[in-house]
């Protein structure tokens, strides 16, 4: 399976959440007691080499390398370790950083690489590949690959057919998840502000609603109430623009193009809940 979406999409928290809920990826216990995972989750190196990639996925699987070899050797192991560790699924993160980093004959060695350990007679295995969409290169390329492949692709949220749905999540997160009130109806211009702000992107949308309520539940004023300020202060801490540039505050906000450093992958734990001071210069 192959998961592509832009940075901030929510690639990886969709995959941890369908790791932590599916049967067949949970640990158990085999016939001799000992606690086996059926899978292993790496995050692809950068620059990343096929012999780098070898290297990471042998210390997820608990079998780090403490001598140089050969590229083969490596991958040897791989297909030996996991066969002996009973690991029956391989995630690897940021897999751009491969396709990014080799050319196309080095390409074509990761997909032969990648096909080999997927369709070994003794213990074949499944890949779920994660990444920004210049992964699908890797894919496309090799027409054996994308036979064997399901593509997952995550489409930017739009405004015309998703401010339902991001209206009733905002008041699901807030009412539900948090235990607050929202302090008034959004109307139609919030949703389409929002995903504005958000570039449209899933996982960012989720993170400027849950910095929206770190941001009231640190201000007493508010009663428990999330307001709109809320949300401005929220994306101020994380795209650090000043109050001029920020979408939620400037009536031509659509003129407005939201800081690059909003889109990076980045946990909700670290948006302050106390806005910072500028200090003049």
């Amino acid at each position: 399976m192959v998961v592509i979406g832009d940075s901030g999409a929510g690639k990886t928290t969709l995959l941890k959440r369908i790791v932590a809920n599916r049967a067949e990826f949970q640990p158990y216990q085999d016939r001799y007691g000992i606690s086996t995972s059926p899978l292993i989750s790496v995050v692809a190196p950068s620059p990343c080499t096929l012999k780098q990639l070898g290297r990471e996925v042998l210390r997820a699987l608990g079998y780090p390398l403490s001598r140089e070899i050969k590229e083969h050797m490596v991958w040897e192991l791989v297909r030996q370790q996991i066969r002996i560790r009973k690991v029956m699924f391989i995630h690897i993160d940021e897999m751009q950083h491969a396709v990014n980093t080799l050319n196309d004959t080095e390409r074509q060695k990761l997909s032969d690489t990648i096909k080999n350990v997927m369709q070994q007679p003794d213990w074949p295995v499944c890949f779920i590949l994660s990444g920004i969409p210049t992964l699908a290169r890797l894919v496309s390329s090799d027409v054996q690959l994308m036979r064997r492949s399901r593509i997952f692709e995550f489409s930017n949220l739009e405004f015309a057919k998703d401010a339902v749905s991001v209206r009733k999540m905002i008041e699901h997160m807030v009412t539900k998840h948090a235990e607050m009130q929202l302090a008034s109806a959004l109307p139609d211009e919030f949703i389409h502000r929002l995903l504005h702000a958000a570039y449209g992107r899933f996982g960012v949308v989720i993170q400027l609603v849950r910095g929206a309520i770190e941001q009231a539940m640190f201000d007493e004023a508010a009663g428990g109430q999330v307001k709109a300020r809320h949300f401005a202060a929220a994306y101020s801490r994380f795209s650090g623009c000043t109050e001029d540039e920020n979408v939620f505050l400037r009536a031509d906000w659509q003129m407005l193009q939201p800081s690059a450093a909003l889109v990076r992958d980045r946990p909700a734990e670290e948006v302050s809940p106390a806005p910072k001071r500028r200090r003049k210069v």
